[in-house]
């Protein structure tokens, strides 16, 4: 029902403005509908292809384009028909007859998290410009949220995919962007370029048995400190001469860890393989946190205090097979020191490989030279 009265409302906001202004003439027969594509595949359990998903309605709007532009659509939700092969919206909208109209669309048209899912992504707009405030991306990991080329200088329905009704030219960007991975090994400390399993290939079980000298690296835990996740993203169009200008500007305070990984118990999972590791997911047994991936805000990395990749591991140094001496180390790595640009893009999968080096001990051996003594006695 309230879909119904939303469509509904969408429509009178359209035909009062047709009323009002009385310069808008439709061509019979010719309805809008909408091409869809997806410019560059970025992520890895969301949408993982430069196909749009028929399945995510999207949200548009359109412009005039003449000296004062008139709002044509609003905030529209766009949908496939899969028996007629094209998107559009619920209300038939047409194209003018003697103007151009300038297209901006969004994805998705509503969250897409258990819960979420009849709740519409806010988007305000003018002409060529659009803004999402306040946009929390901790709140909404399964929301892959992009935002369309802009459409300018529009008359017709253009675009085809075979066997698909023409339409609107719509090529989505991914406005966010995403960790994928955490590789850690260990590496030869005289020759860093060189991985070195410390284990030398044993890890305890039988035939394999540990030997006098051994080290066996264990990772605890990942984690993320002093992250923006809510933000504004600004697109803006409006310029006839100069390119696309968009940005996030980070709002609200940084969060104060983000789990990526943790052992529930510590230095039962994580053994390095051959000097390398890859942290388990929550779906394997012994770990605390689901990550196929964290969605991330793009944003800056301050110099001096920005944020951090917290890393905790555990190296066992064997005495003999069973016994070893223990020392847990605890490292926060600035996210400024790793990035080139300083700052998380948008549209970037981020995978990180971390190198962790241990000083072999080497030995100095002297000899203090023999102290001459002399002695004399009378006898």
């Amino acid at each position: 029902m309230k879909k119904s009265l939303l469509i509904a409302g969408l429509a009178c906001v359209a035909l009062a403005a047709c009323t009002k202004n009385e310069v808008v003439s439709v061509a019979p027969d010719q309805e809008i509908t909408f091409q869809t594509a997806i410019n560059k595949a970025s992520t890895r359990a969301l949408i993982s292809s430069t196909a749009y998903p028929t399945g995510v309605p999207f949200g548009t709007v359109a412009y005039t384009e003449e000296s004062t532009p008139q709002n044509y659509i609003n905030n529209s939700e766009v949908s496939f028909n899969g028996t007629k092969k094209y998107w559009s919206t619920a209300t038939a909208y047409y194209w003018p007859l003697s103007k151009t109209l300038s297209f901006m669309s969004w994805s998705p048209f509503k969250y897409q998290e258990t819960g979420s899912r009849d709740t519409p992504v806010t988007v305000t707009h003018e002409y060529n410009k659009l803004t999402i405030d306040n946009y929390d991306v901790a709140a909404h990991q399964e929301t892959d949220l992009m935002v369309a080329d802009v459409a300018k200088g529009q008359t017709a329905n253009t675009t085809q995919i075979p066997g698909w009704v023409k339409g609107v030219p719509t090529v989505f960007h991914h406005k966010l962007s995403q960790v994928i991975k955490f590789n850690f090994q260990t590496v030869d400390t005289q020759n860093p370029s060189t991985v070195k399993d410390y284990a030398n290939g044993h890890n305890g079980e039988t035939g394999t048995e540990y030997q006098a000298g051994d080290q066996q690296y264990y990772i605890n835990e990942v984690s993320f400190k002093g992250l923006y996740f809510t933000g504004k993203y600004t697109y803006d169009a409006t310029s006839a001469t100069d390119p696309v200008s968009e940005s996030w500007a980070t709002t609200g305070t940084t969060t104060a860890s983000t789990l990526w990984f943790k052992e529930q118990t510590e230095n039962q999972t994580g053994k390095f393989s051959v000097g390398k590791y890859e942290p388990k997911k929550t779906s394997d047994a012994g770990v605390d946190e689901t990550n196929q991936y964290l969605l991330v805000l793009p944003q800056t990395f301050p110099a001096a205090s920005g944020p951090t990749i917290h890393i905790k591991y555990t190296i066992h140094t064997y005495i003999d097979a069973s016994t070893y001496s223990s020392e847990t180390i605890e490292s926060d790595i600035n996210l400024y020191d790793i990035h080139t640009s300083r700052a998380w893009g948008m549209n970037k999968k981020i995978t990180y490989t971390i190198s962790l080096a241990k000083q072999r001990i080497y030995w100095a051996p002297s000899v203090e030279d023999w102290s001459p003594e002399d002695f004399s006695t009378q006898i």
